[in-house]
């Protein structure tokens, strides 16, 4: 017997980290609940939600999220159609409660409430600058049921905002299910690879995640370590720039470009240190990956991985941008299997502690029911 109706609303047809926890929650949830799903259009997120049993799936285009003024204007024109949408769907799937991923399911969170359901929204991002995000943040505490956020990073530029937001925002953490991770306790030098250091990161190729920055690290760290290797996972609008990047500092034996990658725990299992330059990051999922792998984390300081990493218990930060000391960090960590195993040791208990999925699950769990039956009331 389900105990309810869910509309989730994805934001997009990508499969990086904020569609990847709504995925686990839309999994999570499919076991208990009668589970929509509007997704704005087919791609990596559609193809893995088609394999999970109990799961409807529709299609919503949503209006583009840009500060193009003629991306503004079309969004305009078209809002009529858009609302449109949005009442069929409802009329579709009659949900208890609906469900909005991240900021750009805002909108359609108020067009929601207008018409008469209770909505939650998961943002998983800082808020935006200037007028915008004063809108943004006054609009989810006028139409939201809940927030959540996925830091207090994050509910910190939203909440200063707009005071009131304070009184129905919840901090959830992301959370990784960790079961499949293999317990190893020796992280032999170079990973088990040989004898020199591999590191990892995992990103969308956008200018926030700095990329760049570990590009030019690796020049500098060839020079003690002229063997290392470094493993780019993810796709994004500057893999062109990078790989000049890397073809220009003549890196292209010692740097590679992954792609998207289903599985990444085979770059996991096999690395030294886990790369983090992110700027302005939400509670980042690949680092938490990372940490359940038992791997040290070097990380930009800024935004919600202040939340995630230890700072010289599970791993070290450095000022955004700042190669030199990243480059000695690395080097640091990289030289001491004693220190890499001690940090990857309490990285992956760190990481059990607060970021379990099944914790994440849990609090989502109790705050939908309390979402539900708060609308029967």
């Amino acid at each position: 017997m389900k105990t309810g109706t869910i509309l989730f609303i994805a934001h997009s047809a990508e499969l990086y980290g904020a569609e990847k926890v709504l995925l686990n929650t839309v999994q999570h949830f499919s076991r208990s609940y009668d589970v929509h799903v509007a997704v704005p259009a087919e791609g990596a997120f559609s193809h893995e939600l088609s394999g999970v049993p109990g799961v409807t799936m529709h299609t919503l285009i949503l209006p583009k999220f840009t500060r193009h003024l003629a991306d503004q204007l079309g969004n305009l024109l078209g809002m009529g159609s858009f609302v449109r949408q949005v009442h069929l769907l409802l009329r579709r799937t009659n949900p208890d409660l609906v469900f909005c991923n991240t900021i750009r399911n805002v909108i359609t969170a108020v067009v929601v409430k207008l018409m008469g359901y209770p909505v939650i929204i998961h943002i998983h991002e800082k808020n935006l600058d200037g007028a915008a995000g004063k809108l943004f943040a006054c609009l989810m505490d006028r139409f939201a049921s809940r927030v959540i956020f996925i830091c207090n990073y994050a509910r910190d530029t939203f909440v200063r905002r707009a005071k009131g937001l304070q009184a129905k925002s919840t901090v959830i953490y992301n959370g990784y299910d960790g079961s499949a991770a293999i317990e190893n306790e020796s992280l032999p030098a170079g990973g088990g690879l040989g004898d020199f250091p591999v590191m990892v990161t995992i990103a969308k190729l956008a200018e926030h995640k700095r990329v760049g920055d570990l590009i030019s690290a690796m020049s500098i760290l060839i020079h003690d370590f002229p063997r290392a290797r470094l493993h780019i996972i993810g796709e994004g609008p500057l893999f062109h720039d990078l790989a000049g990047q890397v073809r220009t500092a003549g890196l292209e034996e010692r740097v590679s470009f992954v792609g998207y990658v289903k599985d990444v725990s085979v770059y996991l299992r096999t690395a030294d240190v886990f790369l983090a330059p992110f700027a302005n990051e939400g509670c980042n999922m690949a680092t938490i990956e990372a940490m359940v792998y038992g791997r040290p984390v070097i990380a930009a300081a800024s935004g919600g991985l202040l939340e995630i990493v230890d700072q010289g218990q599970t791993g070290f930060f450095y000022p955004v941008g700042n190669v030199d000391l990243l480059t000695e960090l690395v080097s640091n960590v990289c030289r001491s299997d004693e220190l890499r195993r001690e940090l990857g040791s309490a990285g992956r208990s760190r990481a059990a502690a607060l970021f379990s999925q099944e914790r994440q699950m849990g609090m989502i769990e109790a705050l939908l029911a309390e979402t539900i039956q708060g609308k029967a009331r």
